[in-house]
């Protein structure tokens, strides 16, 4: 059995952990939401404008941590309450194709 340890680097007095077993690896988040998209980005809404990485930060650090790098997260919004299947299958297919290379 092989043990990987974390190599600790201190920049600037900063400390940042390197070395997880999936370097070179990158993941994509694709989320849907009830909530509309003004809940996510507006100053003063529930979210208070820190968008849907700001929600998901303990998320992409987890894979930081792992060594992964992240592509840029694709979201679709109101999907109880204003359903637009049809432009969410377009925007998620060109999400796909720009950020994977497929769709």
């Amino acid at each position: 059995m092989s043990h990987h340890t974390l190599k600790v680097r201190w920049p600037d007095s900063l400390c940042h952990y390197t070395g997880g077993l999936m370097q070179g690896r990158q993941y994509m988040l694709s989320l849907t939401w009830n909530a509309p998209l003004e809940a996510f980005d507006e100053e003063g809404n529930f979210f208070e404008g820190k968008g849907i990485d700001g929600v998901y930060f303990p998320v992409h650090k987890a894979m930081e941590f792992l060594g992964m790098t992240a592509l840029p997260t694709y979201l679709a919004t109101d999907v109880i309450k204003n359903p637009d299947l049809a432009a969410y299958t377009q925007a998620y297919r060109t999400h796909l194709r720009e950020h994977v290379g497929r769709a």
